[in-house]
């Protein structure tokens, strides 16, 4: 299955009752179409960079799903027949883009876990340090020789 990622700006002019329903209903659409959500995100309302169809302001939800083309489709279809939707988009998440992130979250918990190691030690070796009793040492200068000729 593929991911998709649909990113869509809502009418600032619905309550947040109506938002909550409309974001519910798109999600029971990937459901339908046998998708499966993997996150669902809601920015809530921002204001715009330049004004859409009169609005300095609008919702901002997306979704991040797996399934088939036909679910982004379908949830294009109903985009374009709700006039709260102010603009929307679909993007093909790359695969590899995926792999990338867990391979660079895994180097990132190593060097973590190795950071947290040499503390550990650290720690360790300046409390034994602290708990031995501390023993001058002086070091013998050198008596300085003249030579007279």
């Amino acid at each position: 299955m593929r991911q998709y990622e649909t990113g869509f700006v809502l009418s600032p002019t619905l309550s947040e009752e109506e938002t909550a329903q409309f974001v519910q209903q798109m999600a029971e659409i990937v459901a339908q179409k046998k998708g499966r959500m993997v996150k669902q995100d809601i920015w809530g309302k921002r204001r715009m960079a330049f004004p859409i169809k009169r609005f300095q302001e609008g919702i901002y939800v997306f979704f991040t799903y797996e399934g088939a083309g036909d679910v982004s489709a379908e949830l294009e279809r109903r985009f374009k027949q709700t006039e709260a939707v102010i603009r929307f988009m679909t993007v093909l998440r790359d695969p590899r883009d995926l792999t990338r992130r867990k391979k660079k979250r895994r180097a990132e918990d190593a060097a973590r876990a190795a950071a947290e190691q040499t503390d550990a030690a650290r720690a360790a070796v300046e409390q034994t340090a602290a708990a031995e009793p501390a023993v001058e040492q002086t070091a013998a200068a050198p008596a300085e020789v003249k030579e007279e000729k």
